[in-house]
């Protein structure tokens, strides 16, 4: 199996929505973080409504707050891309349809200072869970 050609193209034979259910009147737009120290951060700046908490070797507590006038729903998620990756399906398949990941990184370039952001436009394949998720390529 190579990164450049690896990708199963049958279907799935259980699907998130086999093991999870649509939750009824489920935040559309999430924002998830994979930092200790920015969950809290937010669990401060926001005033959250405890939704439900799943058990995925820790507990992970399904949280929905509102900004603007606007519901979002939040969670911390496991490390790691199956972990992360299988959380996911689990908010698609209660009703997420939108999500923004977000964390901190560090940097090979040196020219790249530290506090900046940084907004991927493409990644190295190299972790194994995009073989599920996108056709095959170096980069995706």
């Amino acid at each position: 199996m190579s990164i450049i050609s690896a990708f199963d193209t049958s279907r799935e034979i259980i699907t998130p929505g086999s093991a999870a259910a649509k939750v009824p009147d489920f935040p559309e737009v999430f924002i998830c973080v994979f930092s200790q120290r920015f969950a809290e951060l937010f669990l401060k700046k926001f005033e959250m409504k405890e939704l439900f908490s799943l058990f995925a070797g820790r507990d992970i507590v399904i949280y929905e707050f509102n900004y603007r006038g606007k519901r979002f729903g939040f969670y911390h998620t496991l490390q790691g891309g199956s972990a992360s990756a299988s959380l996911l399906e689990e908010m698609i398949a209660a009703g997420c349809k939108k999500i923004l990941y977000f964390g901190s990184c560090g940097s090979l370039d040196k020219k790249i200072a530290g506090g900046h952001f940084l907004i991927p436009v493409s990644a190295y394949r190299d972790e194994g869970t995009s073989y599920h998720y996108v056709p095959s390529s170096f980069y995706f």
